[in-house]
């Protein structure tokens, strides 16, 4: 099975403009933390309210989604994960995303705009019918493409009812 990148969100959130939000509404910290999250401190609470944003966005921002079905927790490792359920669950599986990956920051000289680093590309493939060009970086291969017949026409059955042309 090959996993592939479904959907990719990406939130900032300015942490002083953040609480300043939360200071004007009182109301507005339980309607988008679970009582587990609602302790953190505010830099944990711009986070994930970022994280949940960032999730929305790459679900699609359905209709009714609710912020309580998108948790941020922690592996005892500390890592950052959602625990989902509900109208997240259900339009994760409806996307077929088996998994979301998910990494926070405090630092706002971060940006999410890494730097410090060269990616050489060493050739660009347009394939105009899809609408995509695919970079060819370091000596990454490519899949050859499909032959002109297709391998079920060399598949039958022999007269001794074998089937032949598989292999």
């Amino acid at each position: 099975m090959v996993n592939r990148l479904r959907s990719l969100g990406a939130v900032l959130v300015r942490r002083d403009r953040f609480e300043d939000a939360m200071r004007r509404t009182p109301g507005l910290a339980p309607r988008l933390f679970t009582p587990g999250e609602i302790g953190q401190p505010p830099a944990s609470l711009a986070a994930r309210f970022a994280a949940k944003e960032a999730l929305a966005k790459a679900l699609g921002a359905p209709d009714g989604m609710a912020w309580h079905d998108a948790e941020v927790v922690s592996h005892p490792s500390g890592r950052p994960l959602f625990a989902i359920s509900g109208t997240v669950a259900a339009r994760s599986a409806e996307l077929g995303a088996a998994h979301v990956h998910l990494s926070l920051s405090h630092d706002p000289a971060l940006k999410n705009a890494p730097t410090g680093f060269t990616v050489t590309v060493r050739d660009l493939r347009p394939y105009t019918g899809a609408g995509w060009v695919v970079a060819l970086c370091g000596d990454m291969q490519r899949m050859p493409g499909l032959g002109r017949t297709p391998a079920y026409m060399k598949v039958d059955i022999d007269e001794h009812g074998r089937t032949i042309g598989l292999f």
